[in-house]
């Protein structure tokens, strides 16, 4: 019986001893609320907790190495961090610890190079010209500009097409075989967002955005021919009339999802202009909707994750379901060691007779009884 009981009293302060050690928890948030990041974008990072006392902080690893948010890299505030221009040297992965080494979960980030195209327009007459530029912090990546048309794939520019300067390419004199998609590939294989660029050969165009309108911006479409960009125009989205104005521009204020879709114009008398996909998202994206081909969608590698994280990312799964190990084990003891009907304990002591008794019976074995008439 004292046996069971020292059982049930270790049990009880296992249970208390493990429910005591799963401390506080905390969640990682990333805004804007993604994975991939563009040369020049900014981020913030933030540990929700439950318990400020802990001490939550963000890390992370890198190519470079393992850092504190504050001394190394960002601006603390608290439990969250801001960086207001990431580079390709940012990816990596990122995490909340506290003080006493508990940690959340961890988030992939990915920051690849910038694409930008000057003048930015997605549409251009014959014979325009234009330069386009990886925008990157590291030179040493070996960042060059590659398209996609319709006579060719994935050719490079300097040995098949424009003029290699560094990092940049400029065409000087296009034409309509020019059209397709051009992104930026590192020598890695690593890869910027993707834009589309169309060549007219007719007399209208529409200059839109290339890249990607995020929410609540305003955009401004113009319907243009190569001598005036004055003249009235109608606007359509989808082949639909949308706009019937006196001027040849149209401005989209607080544009949101409803307003992504595929874009033309017209001008009375001279033409109408190619087909203009605006795309409208809330977060950073990787790609615009292609025409003719898309770049390959390889990213650079990220580092592996921490031995040390990996480390305590098990102690407290062990230490959240110790709880439940410890009860399962108390309830099968007991049920071993309870009681039952059939099987009762009956203990019966003989004891010896003593002297007075054994003498009683000696004196009924003698005893004669006699009467008198």
């Amino acid at each position: 019986m004292e046996g069971t009981s020292v059982q049930m009293l270790l049990a009880v302060v296992s249970v208390l001893s493990c429910t005591t050690d799963q401390g506080s928890t905390a969640r990682l948030t990333l805004s804007p609320s993604s994975s991939q990041f563009f040369e020049g974008d900014s981020l913030s990072l933030s540990c929700e907790e439950d318990d400020s006392s802990a001490g939550w902080t963000l890390r992370r690893n890198t190519t470079k190495q393992r850092t504190q948010c504050g001394p190394d890299w960002g601006t603390s505030a608290g439990s969250s961090c801001n960086i207001s221009y990431i580079d390709t040297l940012d990816s990596g992965v990122y995490w909340c610890e506290s003080r006493e080494g508990a940690t959340s979960q961890s988030i992939n980030i990915t920051v690849s190079a910038r694409l930008t195209l000057r003048p930015s327009s997605s549409q251009f007459f014959e014979g325009d010209s234009f330069s386009l530029r990886c925008e990157e912090d590291d030179s040493s990546a070996g960042w060059t500009l590659r398209r996609n048309t319709t006579r060719e794939t994935r050719t490079q520019c300097g040995p098949d097409w424009g003029t290699s300067a560094g990092s940049s390419c400029n065409i000087s004199y296009i034409v309509p075989s020019d059209s397709g998609v051009y992104w930026c590939e590192s020598r890695e294989g690593a890869t910027s967002q993707s834009i589309n660029i169309t060549v007219s050969g007719g007399a209208v165009i529409l200059q839109s955005p290339v890249l990607p309108v995020m929410e609540g911006e305003n955009i401004t479409l113009i319907c243009r021919t190569q001598t005036s960009s004055d003249l009235p125009a109608d606007f359509y989205k989808h082949g639909s009339l949308i706009i019937d104005r006196p001027t040849s521009h149209v401005t989209i204020l607080h544009v949101s999802k409803a307003d992504e879709g595929v874009y033309r114009c017209n001008i009375r008398g001279h033409g109408e202009s190619p087909p203009s996909w605006i795309s409208v998202t809330g977060t950073p994206t990787t790609t615009a909707p292609p025409t003719t081909g898309a770049p390959p969608t390889t990213t650079a590698p990220l580092p592996d994750p921490d031995p040390l994280q990996q480390v305590f990312t098990v102690v407290r799964y062990l230490v959240v379901f110790c709880p439940y190990v410890i009860s399962t084990v108390l309830m099968v003891s007991l049920y071993r060691h309870r009681p039952t009907g059939n099987h009762l304990s009956v203990s019966m002591v003989m004891t010896p007779p003593t002297h007075a008794e054994q003498g009683l019976d000696d004196g009924h074995d003698d005893v004669t009884t006699e009467h008198q008439f």
